[in-house]
């Protein structure tokens, strides 16, 4: 789960998919600190859609894969405390996903019937 977060990528797709254009702009590349940008990039995106700081985790959280199981459940929990935050201060119009076989949105997500063969 963190693993798949730590690059920020995902997490800064997640704040776009939420509140559109909140992240402008993405690092994709393969630069050692570009995890550290988009996670910089997520966390400021929380804070102007309305997240305090006592709501954010820190950078450094993603990171942690040591042994001292206190402070691997401090850093998951701050991590699953901004995610838990930002999910109830979300908008509450659905998406339409594209793994789904969806109609067009018109502020309802409608699955499309599935087609019988004849």
């Amino acid at each position: 789960f963190k693993k798949k977060l730590s690059s920020g990528v995902l997490l800064c797709r997640l704040l776009n998919r939420i509140y559109p254009n909140t992240v402008p702009f993405v690092n994709v590349g393969k630069n050692p600190l570009t995890w550290l940008e988009n996670v910089q990039f997520f966390l400021d995106g929380c804070r102007q859609v309305g997240l305090t700081e006592e709501m954010l985790f820190e950078p450094y959280d993603l990171k942690y894969f040591g042994n001292d199981l206190e402070e691997l459940e401090r850093r998951n929990n701050a991590i699953a405390k901004t995610l838990y935050w930002l999910s109830a201060l979300a908008p509450l119009t659905p998406f339409c996903f594209n793994t789904f076989r969806t109609t067009e949105c018109d502020g309802r997500t409608k699955i499309a019937p599935k087609r019988t063969s004849k």
